[in-house]
């Protein structure tokens, strides 16, 4: 091998590290953006809801009870409405009076609330108007007592709702609240018309999440072929054979 072969050599040798070092930071570049960008993150929403039933009473228990038991939650706790076998009826002197209730409490439940439905089933016994107020309190401390609008009574059981954005204080849903959570029901008396109670339920409506992140190979997927396709150019450069010189 000649000096000037020699020489030759060792320029096409440093043009070729050169190439690769530029190739090389080049794609480091493009896979950097791959990396820092071609990730997505998906959100995935679930919805869920948990049934609570009384389990005992909390205080305002001011109503008569129909039928057969002590305790008042027993006369509406069941899972199915038994209709006239046991009820509560307010038919005691005055013009308004309530029933309260706590709920059983979650579980192992969690997640984000999103609200709170009361269902009571209910009825009046005459055709004069007459209503009935869902509330929900803190069972701790009952002067703390969210109202609503009040609901017209037919002579029929029927079912009525409301649903609570907001606990009692105004504020988000916490799980804890929700084992706090006691319900109201307000109703009246008018002459011989009286409100009629046979069940009790609340539904918590809420929401829990998983986040996926999925990934865009991009350009790892022939980044491995690249870079053989320049070492291999770049050896074939190196030990190519001179052309003869005339």
């Amino acid at each position: 091998m000649t000096k000037n072969s020699i020489s030759d050599l060792i320029s096409r040798i440093f043009i070729v590290g050169m190439v690769i070092l530029i190739t090389s930071l080049f794609l480091s570049g493009i896979m950097y953006v791959a990396i820092s960008s071609g990730d997505t993150e998906e959100i995935t929403t679930y919805p869920h809801s948990l049934t609570l039933r009384p389990n005992g009473d909390s205080g305002l228990n001011d109503w008569n009870t129909s039928g057969i038991g002590i305790l008042h939650y027993t006369f509406v706790n069941e899972t199915i409405s038994d209709s006239n076998t046991t009820y509560l009826k307010r038919n005691i002197g005055g013009h308004y009076a309530s029933e309260s209730f706590n709920m059983t409490n979650h579980i192992s439940e969690n997640g984000t609330i999103v609200n709170v439905t009361v269902y009571s089933i209910a009825r009046k016994t005459n055709n004069t108007p007459m209503v009935i107020g869902l509330k929900i309190a803190d069972n701790r401390n009952l002067t703390y007592i969210k109202t609503t609008d009040s609901k017209q009574l037919t002579t029929t059981w029927d079912t009525y709702s409301y649903s609570f954005v907001l606990d009692w204080n105004d504020t988000e849903w916490t799980w804890e609240k929700i084992d706090n959570l006691s319900i109201v029901n307000m109703g009246e008396k008018i002459d011989l018309n009286y409100t009629c109670l046979t069940q009790v339920y609340s539904i918590v409506n809420y929401e829990t999440y998983t986040s996926t992140t999925n990934s865009n190979p991009g350009i790892f997927a022939i980044l491995p072929v690249m870079i053989a396709i320049i070492i291999i150019s770049g050896i074939i450069y190196i030990w190519k054979p001179d052309k003869k010189r005339y």
